[in-house]
């Protein structure tokens, strides 16, 4: 009697076991979570003359069935994507579709050419998945994303000129911007420079911009004043210039064992990115390289982060006393037991006075950077906002500390031989928003007065 009962619960228990393996495998294909959609590119809440549109699309259950995504204005619909994707597989009915993720990119999309109008204009996304839901036609969804045309650029006056830059040198360009500008500045090749955000009473759609021409880049490199607005519209107006081209010094660098062993432990000491190699002239090459390459990053990095406003009114001044070893751009050749092992440029001015001598800041600024800095050794950054920033480097002992506000001629600390210094010197070189530039028009005060504030003073006091 209690065996034909177990085999009753057995037969009984079997058509539950699969009805509940049924159950479970149909489960997932009546899942009811629509697609998502989320818009990429624009980013915010207007379109230009001609940009790009992204949108990602994801399907979290059982995959894409069908996509599209249109762009509408008043009774006018532009498609933009539309295609249909395959389902799983007979036999394996309860898996997901291959299709969970989708992103659509329409590139240099041009409202004009496809009639649309300055004014609202609507993204309209819809997709569908491979649920059994809806009568098999799965979970659908609309998506709406409105957006406005804004198909008109900012206005942009070149108000100064002419202007002359030497090749390595830096240089002021004064423009009025139509308030619309989100961004502006002066674009040189594909390097731009932003205006330094001082405000004028007499305009304040008067901006000013410091800019730099690189030491490397051709004399044919264009240069264009640029604003753009939020919808991505820029213009670019050309101005008046002349750019003086310049030969820059050659100079032989020979390395001695001595020097290697004097320097090569110093610097990897405090340069954890550098790894020691198997020999000193291996480690040397790799310091004189890739670790310039690193503190030269590092110095761009800290002239972008630059104070919007000039914190200085007086010319530069160079190190007191001080005599003139190495300049700016010098071309250096290393040779290594009569060998050439590299080359490298000097972006700088070795200035010589005495034994740790006093280093006095070129201007008013702040302390940006205080410490050890690969082949500069101790070295201290001034910011003087604007995107220019002094730089001191080789130095024996520091008198400032990170965050501190310097006058100009205040003692920052003491020149010596740290870094890849030879001798007891300071390392003196400038920054523009990460183009380091010849100091010698910045110690000028001819330069400053005929560049600068002649310009500048007109537009009459800040607001």
């Amino acid at each position: 009697m209690a065996n034909g009962r177990t085999a009753g619960l057995v037969l009984l228990s079997i058509p539950l076991f699969v009805l509940l393996l049924i159950a479970l495998l149909f489960f997932k294909r009546w899942e009811g979570k629509p697609p998502e959609f989320q818009a990429v590119e624009p980013a915010g809440k207007y379109m230009g003359r001609r940009g790009d549109i992204v949108v990602k699309v994801r399907e979290p259950g059982m995959g894409l069935r069908a996509l599209s995504l249109s762009i509408t204005q008043g009774d006018k619909t532009v498609p933009l994507f539309e295609q249909k994707y395959d389902g799983p597989t007979w036999w394996k009915f309860w898996q997901s579709g291959a299709a969970h993720e989708q992103t659509i990119k329409v590139e240099a999309f041009e409202p004009r050419r496809n009639g649309l109008k300055e004014g609202p204009v609507t993204l309209v996304g819809q997709a569908s998945d491979w649920s059994w839901r809806s009568f098999g036609q799965g979970n659908q969804i609309t998506w709406q994303h409105a957006l406005t045309l804004d198909l008109t650029p900012p206005r942009l006056e070149v108000l100064s000129g002419p202007h002359y830059i030497n090749q390595g040198g830096s240089e002021v360009l004064i423009y009025r911007v139509s308030p619309d500008a989100t961004s502006s500045g002066v674009l040189v090749g594909n390097t731009l420079f932003p205006p330094c955000g001082e405000r004028f009473a007499s305009d304040p759609n008067v901006r000013f911009a410091l800019f730099a021409f690189s030491f490397d880049w051709p004399a044919t490199t264009p240069l264009r004043a640029v604003a753009r607005d939020e919808a991505g519209n820029e213009i670019q107006v050309p101005f008046s210039y002349k750019v003086f081209p310049k030969v820059f010094r050659k100079d032989t660098i020979n390395l001695t064992d001595a020097f290697l062993a004097n320097k090569v432990p110093e610097i990897l000491s405090y340069s954890p990115g550098i790894k020691e190699q198997d020999s000193l002239i291996k480690s040397y090459l790799e310091i004189n390289g890739k670790l310039r390459q690193i503190n030269n990053a590092k110095l761009t990095e800290l002239s972008r982060n630059s104070a919007p406003q000039r914190l200085w009114t007086e010319p530069f001044l160079q190190l007191s006393n001080s005599q003139v070893e190495a300049r700016f751009a010098d071309y250096r050749t290393y040779l290594y037991k009569g060998e050439k092992v590299d080359q490298q440029v000097h972006l700088g001015f070795d200035l010589a006075a005495r034994e740790h001598y006093a280093i006095e800041a070129a201007n008013a600024g702040k302390v940006v950077y205080a410490d050890n800095l690969g082949i500069y050794g101790q070295t201290v950054v001034i910011d003087h906002g604007c995107g220019l920033c002094s730089i001191y480097g080789h130095m024996s002992a520091l008198e400032v500390k990170l965050g501190d506000t310097v006058k100009k001629g205040q003692v920052l600390g003491r020149s010596g031989t740290t870094g890849l210094a030879g001798g007891d010197h300071l390392h003196f070189s400038m920054i523009l928003h990460g183009v380091q530039v010849n100091p010698i028009e910045w110690w000028d005060p001819h330069w400053i007065e005929k560049h600068l504030n002649d310009r500048v003073r007109p537009l009459g006091g800040a607001k």
